[in-house]
Order: C-alpha cells, then structure tokens, then sequence
C-alpha cells in the first residue's frame, strides 16, 4: 500500500455519492479472475480526491469524486461485495473511513453505526491496460483524438449491437467504427446470419489526419459495456491508438483493447449498403415475421430450408426438414402487390432469415432482387434525430 506515513489516514465523503460511483466501477471487476488482483477494485485518495478504478484486463473504468476531507494520500484495494451492497442500503448521510497503516483494516462509521473489512495491497496493481505486442511503443501511439455526443454515439451502438455474433473473437462479434466525412458509421454484421446493421451518428467530426488509423473494431462485450454505461457528461474525449480505445472526461476514464482492424476490408459490408436494385416489393414485417415463427415453431430444425418465391404477381413460403421416416413441410402466401413480371426463387436457411428479419425491428421492408447468381437482399431505413439508421439482409444461400 502506498501511503504517507502515519499510523492511520482519515478521509469523509457523501454515503450517495459513493454508492453510486462504487456501483458504476464493480460491475467490471471479477468475482474471480486468473489475476487475483483484479477482483479488487482501487481505491486512490490524493489531494481531497478519491478515484476508483476496476479493471478485467481488458476493460479499465476509473471513476473521480471530491472527498469532503481527507488526512494524507493511499492506495488500497477493496473487494467490492465487502461494501457495495453495505453502502448501497444507508440513506444519504455521511463516511468516515479509518484506514490503519499496521493492520489492513479499513473501518467505515456512520450516524447509526460501523462496519470493518480487510485491504488488500495494491503495489501490483496494473497501471493501464497490458497489450502484448513486439510493436511495443508503436502500437500505444494515439492515432485520432475528437469530442463527441456520447448519447448519440451510445445509441448508435445501441442499434449494431445485436447484428454482432456474441461468441468468437472475429470481426462477426466486433462492432466497426469507421470515421468518415459524415461523421462516425457504425457497422456490425454476422457470416452466419448474413446480417448488417448501419449506423450514423456524431456528424461532422473531424477525420485522422494523413495515414492514421481511420478504423476501429470494438469487440462486442466491451461496446455493450460503454453503451449500457451510466454517464453523466453529455460529451465525452474519444481517443484511439492501433489496439486502445480511450474515452474520458473530467471525473471518468474508460479504456478497453481493440481488436485488429486489418481483419475487416473497407468492401467487406459497404458493397452491401450500395447496392440497390430496380426490382423492389415491400414486405409488411409483421407478417412475414410471424409466418416465419410459426415454419420455425413446427419443423424445430436447424437443417429447415425456406423457399421464397414470387411468381405470377404471387409471393409464397415454403418450409420443409427431414423427419426420421419423412418431412415437415408448411407453405403460405403473403399478400404483396408487384408485378406479375417480376419472379423470384430462393431456398435459404429458415433460421438464419428469422434471426435477421427479427433483428431489423422496422415496419415495412424492402426485398431488393436483381438476379439468381446474387443473394437476396431486405433493407429498412430509419433516421431518428442526430442519428440514421439502416438495416441490410445480404441473405446467404446455404
């Protein structure tokens, strides 16, 4: 333990303030983790400021708040269940906390009584995120820094999140982040499901100059960790070397890895949000959701196929899977208008076209069809506020 040299330091601080910080930084710290630092969250006191910091490995929160007094500076570590749900549960009032320098014992007093729990030494205790990588220095060079509207870039989030594979560590379960002149896009897709999401948010924000690093990857556990983050800033410094992620403000420091943006090529998705076609039909959303639902309920097959056909100004479904002894098979037709001119035949995955029209949440589709030797495509638009919206089925043949 770090510390100024005294028997024992003294620090004040409101019972809801810190039980608000605290819950914020303890829900990255491991119950158990293969670094037993870790399942501490640091406590640093230096100059009447308290900072907490938890941290995985991969993410690192650290979060400030201004102690009403304070005796001298330290460092310890607190295992979060020795306190959290404690604080949690007092009304607002004021924290004495008595830490002594001979015993690791941190006491904290109330109006109605106390409570004590061991410290831990935290001289250990990583500085920042390790990132092993014969680039050394390198890779730690910050490539881009801007302020941005973290509500906006947060929803945008928000939005790709779920088109992202929540196994693997492939650019499936990453969320791209491409900087670009009208501002942040945000793309997440799946191979398997063949689906991507789009979304703009954080318009007109300045590019990296000359050849820095215009693209990021966030892996998906740690944007759906900055998204369902509580802030209270409404903006927020975002900066980024070549595998951190940084964002920060006066009393917060997020700082996470990021994958390799080498694993995704600028034409891997932007072909798809590109290419359009002539021949387009609506699709009420609704309706094609719940018949597909009901093919799903009945075959309960991962090998089920679903024939799309339209033909004779008629579209129909037809979903089949082999049986021990023979097959399920159901067909319906949805009341579209298109041309009779117009035909269409597609055997696909029934799940992977559930999965993705499930995901796109619109009320109308639109099917985009140009020819047998290309995949289906289904897209729908949505532009709320600040932030545009938009959702492609590049819809795989299996």
């Amino acid at each position: 333990m770090e510390q100024e040299n005294k028997k024992k330091l003294e620090f004040s601080v409101s019972s809801g303030e810190l039980s608000q910080l605290f819950q914020k930084i303890q829900k990255i710290v491991p119950s158990k983790s293969a670094q037993p630092i870790y399942s501490n969250m640091l406590f640093e006191i230096k100059d009447g400021v308290l900072s907490l910091t938890g941290s995985d490995g991969i993410v690192r929160v650290t979060g400030r708040m201004n102690l009403l007094s304070s005796t001298g500076n330290m460092s310890i570590g607190i295992r979060p269940k020795d306190m959290g749900e404690y604080i949690r549960n007092l009304s607002e009032q004021v924290l004495v906390f008595e830490c002594d320098m001979e015993t690791p014992m941190l006491n904290i007093s109330f109006s109605t009584g106390n409570f004590s729990i061991p410290y831990a030494s935290m001289e250990l205790y990583p500085k920042g995120l390790e990132y092993s990588n014969t680039l050394g220095a390198k890779q730690d060079e910050i490539q881009h820094s801007l302020i941005l509207d973290i509500q906006d870039f947060c929803e945008g989030l928000d939005f790709v999140c779920p088109a992202a594979t929540p196994k693997g560590n492939t650019k499936d379960s990453a969320i791209i982040v491409d900087f670009e002149e009208e501002g942040l896009l945000l793309v997440a897709g799946s191979n398997i499901t063949a689906l991507l999401h789009k979304a703009n948010c954080c318009k007109n924000v300045p590019l990296p100059e000359g050849d820095k690093i215009k693209r990021i990857l966030i892996p998906l556990k740690i944007a759906s960790f900055i998204k369902d983050f509580s802030y209270e800033e409404d903006q927020m410094l975002l900066s980024y070397s070549r595998n951190k992620i940084f964002l920060t403000s006066s009393s917060l420091e997020i700082s996470a890895i990021l994958m390799d943006p080498s694993q995704v090529t600028s034409h891997t998705y932007k072909v798809y949000f590109k290419e359009q076609s002539s021949f387009t039909v609506e699709v009420d959303t609704i309706l094609l959701l719940d018949t597909l639902k009901r093919m799903n309920s009945l075959l309960n097959s991962e090998e089920a196929r679903v024939q799309l056909m339209m033909e004779d100004g008629v579209f129909s479904l037809e979903a089949m899977s082999p049986e021990e002894g023979g097959y399920k098979k159901a067909k319906e037709i949805l009341p579209l208008e298109f041309s009779k001119e117009l035909k269409m035949l597609q055997v696909l995955k029934l799940s992977s076209v559930l999965s993705a029209v499930s995901s796109l949440g619109s009320s109308k589709l639109t099917i985009h069809y140009r020819d047998l030797a290309k995949n289906l495509m289904m897209t729908n638009y949505v532009e709320e506020g600040e932030i545009e919206k938009s959702s492609v089925i590049a819809l795989v043949k299996p």
